[in-house]
């Protein structure tokens, strides 16, 4: 029995239940890491991994961002209307 066990009911999905997935695929492994963060009762989850440090500023500064957003959104819109 593992330490997950200990803590609760362990949420992963069993061995039998498990369907075949391709290790590759990005949908599957955020899943995987949302998972077993909710296994380890992780107050906050914050997924994918690479919007860690947008939170954290966020967290820091949350007027910076809010005024930022959208003169950001502005500028992806325009960069993608000019790709297109």
């Amino acid at each position: 029995e593992n330490d997950l066990h200990k803590r609760g009911r362990d949420l992963r999905p069993r061995p039998e239940d498990r369907r075949p997935q391709d290790p590759h695929d990005p949908a599957a492994a955020l899943a995987r890491d949302v998972l077993d963060r909710v296994a380890l009762n992780r107050p906050i989850i914050v997924a994918p991994r690479r919007a860690k440090a947008v939170w954290a500023a966020y967290r820091l500064a949350p007027g910076l961002l809010i005024d930022q957003s959208p003169r950001r959104i502005r500028s992806i819109t325009a960069r993608r209307a000019a790709d297109h």
